[in-house]
């Protein structure tokens, strides 16, 4: 052997590499695989090729026009602060939705038992345990409720909330009433 250090991109033994330059034997299987052949983008199993693809009339495949429509509306209604009624609610997206008001409910419920511990308040408390109760059940439930149970528990933490800022006894029991309803 001599002392002359191997070029870079050769192998000592000089056998090719799928991809023209020469690499140890070991590592012809693993060049070959690393290879994108034209021949096969598109194909199934191919994941790059195949994500964000459209369906003839220009629709995300799986994915109904009344589902497009509620999304594109939750996007408008950014805007203007409504929510599209929850009979508009495809029942697909029941789950995300009641998850969703479970979630944020949860974070509000946080947020209103800190202002609970400094400004004291044994209804408000109570209605807030209840609160937290209806959306851990929403939770188990994995969000699948009909969606007006969702606006309810919604409707309950925001009549909690304006009970504490108003000091409105009317919001107090229009939150109780929310959180009468069943599942």
């Amino acid at each position: 052997m001599s002392d002359v250090p191997p070029q870079a991109g050769v192998h000592p033994r000089g056998r090719p590499s799928a991809a023209g330059r020469r690499v140890p034997r070991g590592d012809r299987t693993q060049a070959r695989r690393r290879r994108v052949r034209p021949d096969r983008v598109g194909r199934r199993g191919n994941a790059a090729a195949t994500i964000g693809r459209r369906g003839p009339e220009g629709s995300t495949p799986g994915v109904t026009d009344d589902e497009e429509w509620y999304v594109t509306s939750l996007l408008r209604a950014a805007d203007t602060g409504e929510r599209p009624a929850a009979r508009e609610v495809p029942p697909r997206m029941h789950e995300a939705r009641g998850l969703a008001a479970a979630e944020a409910v949860l974070a509000y419920r946080q947020d209103v038992a800190t202002y609970l511990d400094d400004h004291p308040d044994a209804a408000a408390r109570r209605t807030l345990g209840a609160v937290r109760d209806r959306a851990k059940r929403l939770e188990a439930l994995e969000g699948d409720v009909d969606p007006a149970e969702a606006d309810a528990l919604v409707s309950a933490a925001v009549e909690l909330g304006r009970y504490l800022i108003a000091e409105d006894d009317d919001a107090l029991a229009a939150a109780r009433e929310a959180l009468r309803r069943e599942f």
